[in-house]
């Protein structure tokens, strides 16, 4: 049994994404003329779906359920750590503008903003002990300075989504509803295990 994403293209912003259906295809014995093995299509499922529905059960072979339940651990662990690193690579940016927006005085913090702030960087602090990623001593004389892009330098300016309509609003649209889907699906999901 073989499970293929489907990638698809997102021609307004140029870019290629991993689309939420996948396709279950069971490996033949038989090979076609090239010598490529047969694939025989069973069903199409979700991604994201922590169970099999119920269709897809009464399709599979006990077997291949047991290949979808490791093919979705692998998948999960995988798109976890793609998130894991996206994180860590947008840390020093992101830090480096939440410092301009406090020394600009661009918002306000309150209590509990502050206090997750602390405990945030003190977990991140102890993350990095823990790792083994010491601070690096510091040379003599004046301290470097790494300064990065401000944002508004550095980043393009976000269009503007307000134009109703357009392919672009369209595709944030998508975006904002499939995340807001995900998210339910997550909370109802917990609640029934609740």
């Amino acid at each position: 049994m073989r499970f293929k994403l489907k990638y698809q293209d997102n021609k307004t912003l140029g870019i290629q994404y991993i689309g939420n259906p996948v396709a279950c295809v069971r490996l033949l014995d038989e090979t076609t003329e090239s010598g490529n093995q047969k694939q025989s299509y069973v069903c199409t499922i979700s991604r994201w779906d922590n169970k099999l529905p119920e269709h897809a059960v009464q399709l599979l072979t006990k077997v291949e359920v047991e290949e979808w339940k490791a093919w979705k651990a692998a998948h999960d662990a995988a798109f976890r750590r793609k998130q894991l690193e996206a994180s860590l690579d947008a840390l020093p940016l992101t830090l480096s503008y939440a410092a301009t927006a406090l020394t600009e005085e661009a918002c306000t913090v309150d209590e509990a903003q502050k206090t997750a702030i602390w405990l945030a960087l003190d977990a991140f602090n102890r993350a990095m002990v823990k790792a083994g990623i010491d601070r690096p001593t510091r040379g003599r004389g004046r301290p470097s300075s790494t300064k990065l892009a401000s944002p508004e330098i550095g980043m393009p300016i976000m269009p503007n989504l307000e134009q109703l309509g357009s392919p672009l609003e369209c595709a944030y649209r998508g975006i904002v509803e499939r995340y807001k889907a995900l998210q339910a699906r997550c909370v109802a999901e917990k609640s029934d295990t609740d």
